[in-house]
């Protein structure tokens, strides 16, 4: 059959079902179907752009110059084939020719670095349509009057997940107060948006529409140089989870160019934070300025304002969770108060040093049902003595657990060691740092136990942290022999590990095998765990 013959909207249709290889092999058969095709590039399959960075450059006559490079997937077939294009200084009219026989579709990255720039935004917008896909972009603009077409740019890509701003200015242009150029994005998870001093362009307003639309959104960084944005945006924010519109936690961070006013109203900044509805989570803010971190533990605060606070709100489902402080009296007392049994976290972080409070930490710990990354820094009851350890098993989810054994309260001990070996099936990581130096032959007592009654656990992967690093070796053949263990052979002298610092000391790294199962432990101190010669 003569496809020559046939009309050209047939051809065309015919086309747009072809891979992109096939059609370049097509316009050599013909001059009619190199100029078919030729006229009709928009619709046929194209090359997807994997990544994509523009940078100007300035000349003499102040002619657009640029330099670009694009990475191409050159086959659909196998992706790992790429073809990169590289460009050192070329005039806009250039990257157009480039851009018509590629496709923005799922680009992984996008850098732009513009500086004097006048059309470029015009002839991206024509290649760029609302089915593009972009994980990351970054954009640098400097005294560059393109704001109507940067708009029209950036929001015709719909499917955004993470947006670096480093600088918009827009100058001789003076930016109009109802600016807006963040509307609504699919898949919108973190912005970050550097404040340009001669345009600033960021209101409450902007912020309003940011949350309001994007309901996925988690992180927010602003760097601003407006003293009173902060009011503004901190109203917005407020209204927002008074309407329980968000799906996801909120991490805010603002920074401003002077923190004098910041300062005086600390106080009435984080109370317009908290939300009228007491059944929202408690998420993240903070707040910067001048390397500085403000929040809601201000110094001297008392546990009066803490009573205050969480009158407003409760612990429903909490990201991260972190508590340091010494001396400590009446505050588990009264965090207890304001948390209820279910409470979800995924990360728990605790550094209580020299305060009696035992009871009401355990109190108030326990309220958590829900915790998959466990970090005891240091639980010191001095000058009480402590009675008895967390209880792992009563946590749903636990995966990793680390405990920094303090030296005065010594709280690892057998019974703990089975406690996390035994009933805490979902744990993956567990990281110990102890004052024990018999404490090594208990432990290893633990590890069979792992797998009970035929029932298969996750691996479980140990470092092990001793204050004194003694000549284990012996001891640990005895009990793999004692265990029936497979004793590997990586303790012979070349896996034995030295300290640069002080040759005399060794890590012992010792690896055992049962039942298809890794079991790993490391009896050292300051050892990478990623650099050894072996995968756990």
């Amino acid at each position: 059959m003569n496809f020559e013959a046939l009309p050209v909207e047939v051809i065309v249709n015919i086309l747009v079902f072809l891979p992109f290889r096939s059609i370049t092999n097509l316009m050599k058969v013909s001059k009619k179907f190199y100029n078919i095709i030729g006229r009709n590039y928009q619709k046929v399959n194209k090359l997807d752009i994997e990544y994509f960075s523009i940078e100007s450059i300035h000349k003499e006559n102040n002619n657009e110059r640029y330099k670009l490079h694009i990475v191409v997937q050159d086959s659909e077939v196998y992706p790992s084939n790429k073809r990169i294009i590289n460009e050192n200084d070329i005039e806009p009219y250039e990257i157009e020719k480039y851009l018509k026989r590629l496709i923005f579709k799922k680009t992984v990255g996008m850098v732009m670095v513009m500086k004097h720039v006048y059309v470029i935004f015009d002839i991206l917008y024509k290649y760029v349509k609302g089915g593009t896909t972009l994980d990351k972009i970054y954009l640098y603009i400097e005294k560059s009057p393109v704001e109507e077409s940067f708009k029209k740019f950036i929001n015709s890509i719909k499917n955004i997940s993470v947006i670096h701003i480093d600088r918009l200015c827009f100058y001789p242009m003076t930016t109009r107060n109802e600016f807006n150029f963040l509307e609504k994005f699919n898949t919108l998870q973190r912005i970050s948006i550097n404040q340009c001093h001669c345009t600033r362009y960021i209101s409450g307003d902007i912020i309003k529409k940011l949350i309001r639309n994007n309901v996925f959104l988690k992180r927010i960084k602003i760097i601003a140089y407006k003293c009173d944005i902060d009011i503004k945006i901190f109203e917005c924010i407020s209204e927002i989870e008074g309407m329980n519109i968000m799906n996801t936690s909120l991490y805010f961070e603002l920074s401003i160019s002077r923190d004098e006013k910041l300062v005086q109203n600390l106080k009435e900044y984080c109370e317009s934070l908290i939300p009228s509805s007491n059944n929202n989570a408690l998420r993240q803010y903070v707040i910067k300025s001048k390397n500085k971190s403000y929040g809601i533990d201000t110094e001297n605060l008392k546990i009066t304002d803490i009573h205050n606070f969480f009158k407003r709100i409760t612990f429903k489902s909490s990201s991260r969770i972190t508590i340091i402080g010494n001396y400590l009296d009446k505050l588990f007392d009264v965090l207890y108060q304001y948390t209820k049994k279910g409470v979800k976290a995924k990360s728990l972080f605790l550094h209580v040093d020299s305060s009696p409070v035992e009871d009401s930490l355990m109190k108030f710990i326990y309220s958590f049902t829900h915790i998959s990354n466990l970090i005891v820094d240091r639980l010191c009851y001095y000058p009480a003595i402590q009675q008895k350890f967390i209880d792992f098993s009563k946590f749903y989810g636990l995966s990793k657990v680390s405990i920094n054994e303090c030296f005065c309260t010594k709280q690892i001990s057998q019974e703990v060691l089975d406690t996390l070996c035994h009933k805490t099936p979902t744990l993956e990581r567990l990281k110990l740092n102890a004052y024990k130096c018999d404490f090594n032959l208990e432990y290893f007592k633990t590890i069979p136990k792992h797998i009970k009654d035929g029932k298969k656990m996750k691996p479980l992967v140990v470092e092990y942290s001793i204050l004194k690093d003694d000549d284990m070796k012996e001891h640990l053949k005895d009990h793999a022999r004692r265990y029936n263990y497979e004793f590997s052979n990586y303790l012979n002298d070349k896996y034995l590990f030295k300290n640069r610092k002080n040759p005399k000391q060794r890590f012992v790294v010792v690896m055992f095998k049962k039942n298809g199962y890794n079991y790993s432990c490391i009896s050292a101190k300051n050892i990478d765990f990623m650099k050894l010669p072996f995968q756990c």
